[in-house]
Formats: C-alpha cells, structure tokens, sequence
C-alpha cells in the first residue's frame, strides 16, 4: 500500500502544480507522496541492513529511526487536504482553528517519538518496535503524547469531512461536481478499508485490492481538478448504485435457491426410496445449472430497468 501510494500521490501531484501552480492541492500531493515513499524506502532498507544482510548498508540504523515517523507528515496533510479541497483555501475564516489543531497534532505525533526511539535505532525498530513504556519513561510520555496527536487528527479528520459538506451545500456548477469526485472516491476507498480490515483476503487479491482501491482519492482528484471529463461521475455514481444493487439481489436470490434446492432434495431423500445418492445429486445439479443459466438474464433485465440509460 504504501509503496502505490508513493507512486500514485507524486505523479498526481505533479500533473496538479504544474497546472495549477497557485492552488496548494498539488504541492501537498507531492509531499504525501514523499512521505509514503520515504516510509516505504526506509523500513525495507533498514529490514535488510539490518536483519537480512547485517552490516551491508550504511546508515540502517538512521533509516529504521526515519521509519517510524516518517508516516506522520504525510497523514496530516491528507487531512488539511480535504480541508481545502478543491480551491486551495478553507470554506471560511472560522474554520482556521482547525489547521491549529491539525498542526499540534502534528507536532504530538512526530516530535516525541522521533526523540524518544534515536537511542533505540536499529533492530529494536525493525518490524514491531521493541519499545516497552514499562521500562522506559521517555518511551511512555512519547506514547501518551502521541496517542493525544491521535485524538486530535480524529477531530480533524470529522472536521474535514464536515468542510466537504458545507462546501458540497454552497456549491453549484463545476465545483459541485468536483466535489463529487472527491467524495465519491472517499466513500468507495473507506468502505473498501473497512471491509478488508474485517476480512484477510488471501494473496494475491490483497494486493489487487491495494492496487486498485488505494488510488482512487488521487485519481478522482486530479479528474477533478483538471476538470477531465467532469461530469461523468453522476452516471458512474448511478451505474455503480445500480450494479452494486442488481448484484446484490443475485447474489441473495441464487443463495436462497440453492438453500430451497437442497431442502427439496431432502425432501425427495426421505419420502422416496426409490431414489438414490447419485441420482439425488444429479438432480441438485441439473436444478443449479438451470438456476445459473437463468440468473444471469434476469439480472440483466433489472438492470436495464434499473439503469437511466435503459
């Protein structure tokens, strides 16, 4: 994820100031890019100058310390992202005390852990830091800290995304649609991470995942931005809703059929001595196999009357 995020963020970022340089869109895509990339770098450098190969790369240890933090300039500017999305400034003046928040929280997640772990770089901070707070009190002010800066980008972020509404409200024309792209994206990208984070999917549809959902904020961006094709999004909101919803009712339709089929065969099972195993089974499959033949024209159907465009 991190390394589509490094590629994705810096090439989005430069197509966005180059071609707006006064907005600051653009220039913050590049730096999350950087971050992501600088994380990235650095925790693979440091697991092989480390654990892998030890001695072979200079500066490892430098490289483990910049990992852990590396992460923390990158997460805030996404949040001041939405903030200022798509004009480059904040919906109003009363919305500045929240960039304060985002900069101390900034700061609480960045600065303490970054000094509290320089005497801990090297193996201590290759794969799951082995920092304890119980031992160490420097380690347990950085966590508290740090877990303080959490709270405060959480209230950032629920005020970002208030920001978006107040700005989708007082929207109209090109903004409004640009504003569309952006959340749509949003929305499709969160629930795809709540998903995942409550199913493993198995490798490598994982990484599928993380190639095709991780991009889409960026993506949709920059199509907004650049006011490519900008008024596609309403018929792919409208397509993807009535997709998502056809494919639903197949889904649930084909489950319940089988569940009926299956019932039936118990029922033929029991009352019928006549028929056997293999013959039961042959039945159950002649009855599925029309089911899939049929399903598939039938979905078609709702979505021809789902769709505005049939």
């Amino acid at each position: 994820g991190s390394l589509v995020l490094g590629v994705t963020y810096p090439i989005v970022g430069w197509m966005i100031a180059s071609r707006r340089r006064e907005n600051p869109i653009g220039w913050i895509f590049l730096v999350v890019g950087l971050s992501q990339a600088v994380e990235a770098l650095c925790g693979q450098y440091a697991r092989y100058g480390l654990v892998t190969d030890p001695g072979s790369l200079l500066l490892a240890d430098v490289a483990s310390w910049v990992g852990i933090w590396a992460w923390v300039p990158g997460n805030t500017l996404m949040l001041v992202l939405v903030l200022l999305f798509p004009e480059g400034h904040l919906p109003s003046r009363r919305w500045q005390p929240v960039l304060v928040v985002a900069a101390a929280a900034f700061v609480l997640m960045l600065a303490p852990i970054a000094i509290a772990a320089w005497p801990y770089r090297g193996q201590a901070l290759v794969g799951v830091p082995r920092m304890d707070p119980a031992l160490d009190g420097s380690i347990a002010i950085a966590f508290t800290l740090m877990a303080v800066g959490t709270a405060m980008s959480l209230f950032v972020a629920l005020a970002a995304v208030g920001a978006v509404v107040v700005r989708f409200r007082r929207s109209t024309g090109i903004e409004r649609q640009q504003i569309k792209w952006f959340a749509s994206a949003g929305v499709a990208e969160v629930a795809a991470l709540l998903i995942s984070s409550a199913i493993v999917f198995p490798p490598p549809l994982d990484v599928l995942i993380a190639i095709v959902i991780l991009p889409l904020v960026p993506i949709a961006t920059a199509l907004a931005m650049l006011r490519y094709r900008l008024y596609d999004i309403d018929r792919i909101v409208s397509r993807t809703i009535s997709y998502g919803l056809v494919t639903g009712l197949l889904i649930a339709a084909y489950a319940g059929l089988i569940l009926l089929l299956v019932a039936l065969n118990g029922l033929i099972q029991r009352y019928s001595n006549r028929l056997g195993l293999g013959v039961r089974d042959l039945t159950l499959i002649a009855a599925m196999t029309m089911v899939s033949a049929a399903l598939p024209a039938f979905g078609f159907q709702m979505h021809s009357t789902l769709s505005p465009a049939g």
